[in-house]
């Protein structure tokens, strides 16, 4: 949740897809929850976002492309801007991933309009936070954080993309402080080797620090958990591991999936299941952290 006012009480926000009502071509749309004791539970949901395409307040840059994967944070000054990541599939382009602020409106659905950043200008490739808008990127994961107390946040996002070696590496990225109109990379690959595959990545920051987990193949087709946290200024962009070389689990034999982070004051938490549910008896790990 959230509030696009720092004077206000936070309430929820949603992003999701689904498809448009007049296409069959999923878009991302959000609502916030606002204050109304006719509703259940004493809410009830708007829209937010400018009517676009078949009047529909759809985020996707392209309408005719599929959208997934939505992810919401508050960053900015008082945590009070609304910035909303997916990606797109579709139309024989390559997946990529975007971004867009919400810009208060008042003309607006739920009182604001979505501002592709940085501008989709000449055309989507410009947008794209892909590291090459040529090769595939997907699921990305957006966080709000700072790496100097008492600053203002900024949006940081992770994702997978397709590198040089034929293999999906791990990249960072953040908005860019200086012009709050682009995002810079923060470092290259996080893999622990560029010739594997590495996929779910998560995100969280333990006070100024940005952590940064992830399942990467062993070589052998399981999967394993992996963490780093940036150890240098974001500029140097030096991601130092955490884990083993050979990763976090429980059983070797049994590869990782559903990865989540969290973090407290000074410990982090990682949670992920070992082994396939569908067909043996997996166990869910609960792992800390304490730099």
């Amino acid at each position: 949740g959230g509030s696009g006012d720092p004077a206000k009480l936070t309430s929820p926000w949603i992003a999701w897809e689904e498809l448009g009502r007049l296409s069959n071509f999923t878009q991302i749309f959000v609502s916030k929850g606002v204050k109304d004791e006719t509703g259940i539970g004493g809410f009830i949901w708007q829209q937010v976002g400018e009517l676009r395409h078949n009047e529909e307040p759809t985020l996707n840059v392209d309408p005719f492309r599929h959208a997934f994967h939505p992810t919401i944070a508050f960053a900015e000054t008082g945590n009070a801007v609304p910035w909303v990541a997916w990606y797109e599939d579709g139309a024989e382009r390559p997946l990529r991933i975007f971004t867009a602020r919400g810009v208060a409106d008042a003309n607006a659905p739920g009182g604001f309009k979505w501002v592709f950043t940085p501008a989709c200008d000449p055309d989507e490739t410009a947008c794209a936070l892909n590291v090459n808008p040529l090769k595939d990127a997907e699921d990305p994961i957006m966080v709000a954080g700072s790496v100097t107390s008492g600053e203002a946040t900024v949006p940081w996002i992770v994702w997978p993309e397709i590198g040089p070696s034929g293999k999906f590496q791990i990249f960072v990225s953040r908005l860019d402080p200086a012009t709050r109109n682009s995002f810079i990379n923060v470092g290259g690959s996080l893999n622990v080797d560029q010739n594997q595959d590495a996929i779910s990545p998560v995100m969280v920051f333990m006070g100024n620090v940005p952590y940064v987990a992830w399942l990467e193949d062993d070589g052998s087709g399981n999967f394993r958990t992996h963490l780093r946290h940036l150890a240098s200024d974001p500029q140097t962009g030096t991601w130092t591991l955490d884990s083993p070389a050979t990763g976090f689990d429980q059983d070797p034999a049994r590869s990782n999936s559903g990865l989540r982070i969290a973090a407290g004051t000074d410990t982090l938490y990682l949670t992920w299941v070992e082994g396939d549910p569908e067909t043996e008896a997996s166990q869910v790990v609960l792992a800390q952290f304490q730099p």
